[in-house]
């Protein structure tokens, strides 16, 4: 679909002129008129040639841009880092109003740590181009706490080195893509990967010295570096282009988390892939983005370009399955070919994924005399989404200059669709902001209910106990106390059972969070339902509490989390999770502080699991409602008491629950009134849960190996015998 800004303004004189009273309805791929001028923010940060490289969005909705300004022909060159409120205005709280301005440095791309402080990565503008890395507070300061200044600029070999790319692990450790020409005659460019610690020294683990570079080019070769994406596995996943004198082609290079090149990766961990359809046609390939979706496959994004006889080209979108291989599930044997009309140039320039699982990319379509920026998407199989602006892209031609390409994508929460690039012409060019309708499954679709311990996906919570690294399941589906299955999974004695939803199969997935998994980092293990395939995520530290996985970003699967407690008083508190529809951003939310415990619940309703502590000190719940953002107080229990997450009264929202010495005290959100039940002892096991599969959660608690269960449905006691006094009930591992 075409968008003319010129014609709609036409039509809509053409109605208020006649009188017609009319709504206007927002689809998903229509410019967000709400933003900015008519979808559409222009920034002018003082030079003539400028324009956006990357974004990235907050938690809180906030818009993080970087890119390049120049004056003109002179060669100098800064960076600059603006930030936007959710509307599109500037974010006067950044910086120096709103902006942040890094003198002699390219700019490359940025990343945003669970703390909320901002890294940036680009490249020394004076020989011999060196790696440049800043971090910023979150109010836009320099971090002080990164090399002592802020900011470390770094020569690989001292032949010329550019950084592009960066990623934040876990960890805290920061990974650094980009080139390094080679020594000794420095006119060929490598794969240079970087690793430093959080406090901006180099990782002497990775390779030993911090540093890998890769041959990529050989005799008259030459090739480009264009973004990487860190598996949660720790593995690194860099793509480029590589180019011959008859060649040019997307290039993937996946590295172990030691630096080492992983061979389990196309057998050397390499992988080329041409576009040439036939032996008399030449199809260039550039790849420009990469992004990992949540089941590891890995989608990359360029551009597929016919050189002779005239310049045709188009956004090319190829998918690779985990071992490298090209997924012949997507699209036309993995490699799906869009063109941008009204012109004969489409390109791909930079892709995310969404919630739901499908594919957003951002570029341009043009000629020699004009660009003008294009979105797309794509379903999960690599078709265009027809519901996506009529045919699954929209250019927006006339949006104020003749060349206005996009560089960047990036999806807000809620679905909203943004993109950056520059606007200009003649007299100069500005940052370029662009926002659309997403209309996805996490703004207009019913929530999903969760069930613990729900095994079998029938919705009903099932008798489950842990023994000793074992797992002991009997699914209520079988309707037979003496039907079970056994699963080895996990140590004699875990830090913590996290049993959720991880793959979004409806079925609940075996799952631990162990402390020191690997080189003292924690790390979430998870035994996949829908494969059967183990997946290990390195997240969190010693201290943290896992409890609160869930969906915390509205696509049907439980999200890796965890809950960091300040370590001093009027000190904050954090929440962090790891996006399944979004996994190259970890997202920070701070509430609380010293001495809160995390509670675990979606208490407004809205399928996503909300940042909410209990504070002991004065009985208070503090939830920050992810439906619209906003605070909500309420007093309910006792620093003593035990609290437990449900909902109790079947409305789909989380209840205020706590259990005192065999008393149990819901605040029902249906009405706000209190209801009480006495069931249990002082020293029983919580297992509260959905048992009998009515919606609404039962009081129940367990004992020696003895299930007492008291059915909200009809208030009637059930008892069952499963598992043995020293087990671990698998139903109270969120309890408190």
């Amino acid at each position: 679909m075409i968008y003319y800004t010129a014609r709609i303004m036409f039509l809509l004189f053409v109605i208020l002129f006649l009188g017609t009273v009319v709504e206007i309805f927002a689809a998903a791929g229509d410019l967000d008129w709400s933003f900015g001028e008519d979808g559409i923010v222009i920034t002018d940060n003082g030079f003539d040639s400028e324009g956006i490289r990357d974004l990235v969005v907050q938690s809180d909705g906030k818009i993080i841009a970087v890119g390049y300004s120049q004056a003109g022909q002179n060669p100098t060159l800064r960076s600059v880092i603006v930030r936007y409120n959710p509307n599109g205005s500037i974010d006067s709280s950044f910086g120096a109003s709103g902006k942040v301005i890094i003198q002699l440095v390219s700019a490359g791309e940025l990343a945003l740590q669970p703390d909320g402080k901002i890294v940036f990565v680009g490249s020394r503008e004076s020989f011999p181009f060196d790696f440049y890395v800043a971090r910023l507070n979150s109010d836009g300061s320099f971090d002080t706490t990164f090399n002592g200044t802020g900011a470390v600029s770094l020569d690989l070999r001292g032949t010329g080195d550019r950084a592009y790319s960066v990623k934040i692990q876990p960890d805290g450790k920061i990974v650094v893509g980009g080139t390094s020409l080679r020594p000794p005659s420095a006119n060929l460019e490598d794969y240079a990967i970087v690793r430093f610690n959080a406090n901006g020294s180099l990782d002497t683990t990775f390779d030993g010295d911090g540093k890998v570079f890769t041959e990529i080019l050989v005799q008259n070769q030459f090739g480009y570096f264009s973004e990487m994406d860190i598996q949660p596995d720790g593995k690194i996943v860099a793509v480029g282009t590589r180019s011959g004198s008859d060649f040019q082609e997307f290039l993937i290079i996946r590295y172990n988390s030691n630096g080492s090149l992983d061979t389990t990766f196309d057998g050397d961990g390499i992988v080329a892939t041409r576009f040439d359809m036939l032996p008399t046609t030449r199809i260039d390939a550039f790849a420009s983005a990469v992004v990992l979706q949540p089941d590891g496959k890995i989608v990359v994004a360029g551009t597929a370009a016919i050189r002779n006889p005239s310049y045709i080209s188009q956004a090319a979108v190829v998918r690779y399955n985990t071992d490298g291989s090209l997924d012949s599930s997507f699209a036309n044997g993995g490699k799906a070919q869009i063109i941008f009309p009204p012109f004969t140039q489409s390109s791909a320039s930079d892709v995310a994924i969404q919630a739901d699982n499908k594919i957003v990319i951002a570029g341009y379509s043009g000629n020699s005399n004009e660009q003008q920026p294009a979105v797309a998407r794509l379903n999960a199989d690599g078709s265009l989404d027809s519901t996506f602006s009529g045919d699954g892209s929209n250019v927006i031609v006339g949006t104020r200059n003749r060349f206005s390409p996009a560089y960047a994508v990036a999806i807000q929460p809620g679905g909203k669709i943004i993109i950056g690039g520059f606007s200009g012409w003649n007299l100069g060019s500005d940052f370029m902001l662009l926002r659309f309708e997403g209309s996805t499954c996490m703004t207009n679709c019913a929530p999903r209910r969760e069930v613990m311990a729900d095994f079998d996906g029938d919705g009903k919570t099932d008798l489950s106990v842990f023994r000793n690294g074992t797992w002991i399941i009997n699914p209520s589906s079988a309707n037979n106390p003496n039907t079970y299955s056994t699963t080895q999974f996990g140590f004699s004695n875990p830090a913590n059972l996290t049993p959720a939803d991880f793959d979004g199969d409806g079925k609940t997935d075996i799952a631990v969070w162990r402390t020191n998994y690997a080189n003292s980092a924690a790390a979430f293990l998870i035994l996949r339902s829908s494969t059967n395939t183990l997946r290990v995520t390195l997240f969190g530290i010693t201290g943290d509490d896992p409890r609160v996985v869930g969906d915390w970003d509205y696509d049907g699967r439980a999200d890796v989390a965890v809950y960091r407690a300040a370590a001093s008083a009027g000190a904050q508190s954090f929440f962090y999770y790891f996006p399944s529809s979004a996994p190259e951003n970890y997202v920070t939310i701070p509430w609380g502080t010293m001495g809160d415990e995390a509670v675990r619940g979606d208490f407004d309703g809205d399928g996503r699991m909300d940042a909410a502590v209990f504070r002991p000190s004065d009985g208070v719940w503090y939830i920050l409602q992810s439906s619209n953002n906003q605070p909500h107080y309420e007093r309910w229990g006792l620093a003593s008491d035990k609290r437990v997450s449900g909902d109790f009264d079947g409305d789909g929202k989380t209840d205020l629950a706590v259990y005192r010495d065999g008393l149990w005290a819901i605040l029902q959100s249906s009405n706000n009134q209190p209801r009480y039940a006495h069931w249990g002892l002082s020293g029983d096991w919580l297992v509260a849960g959905d048992y009998d599969g009515d919606g609404r959660t039962d009081f129940a608690v367990w004992r020696a190996g003895v299930y007492y269960i008291l059915q909200n449905s009809n208030l009637q006691a059930v008892y069952h015998y499963f598992g043995f006094s020293n087990d671990i009930p698998v139903a109270s591992a969120f309890a408190r």
